[in-house]
This record gives C-alpha cells, structure tokens and sequence, in this order.
C-alpha cells in the first residue's frame, strides 16, 4: 500500500471498499471517503464536486 493510501487511512479520510480498478497494466484500490469529514474540510470543493459530477447545471 502506498504512502498516499496510508495517510487517507491514518486521518479517517476514507476506509479501503474492498475493490480495485484497472488503468493499463496498473490496479488501483478504491476507497469510500467520508462525506461528513470532506464537507467540514472544504465545503464549498465538496459542493462544487458533487455539482461537477452529477451533471446539475449543465
């Protein structure tokens, strides 16, 4: 496991899903980060996030 995944863990950003993907010859583990903590960190990029990626707006 990485350093990055390490310190995701360590600071209760996220909890390993128990699943990986794929890019080239490369796999990666997917994490479920925590809503609760990224809103309090940055609401306004977690907004911004969520609006980006659910399609509103456009």
């Amino acid at each position: 496991m990485g350093r990055k995944f390490v310190w995701i863990i360590r600071n209760g950003l996220a909890v390993p899903a128990g699943r990986y993907g794929r890019s080239g010859y490369c796999s990666y583990p997917e994490y479920r980060f925590k809503e609760t903590l990224l809103r309090e960190i940055d609401p306004k990029g977690y907004e911004d996030y969520i609006e980006s990626s659910s399609g509103a707006g456009k």
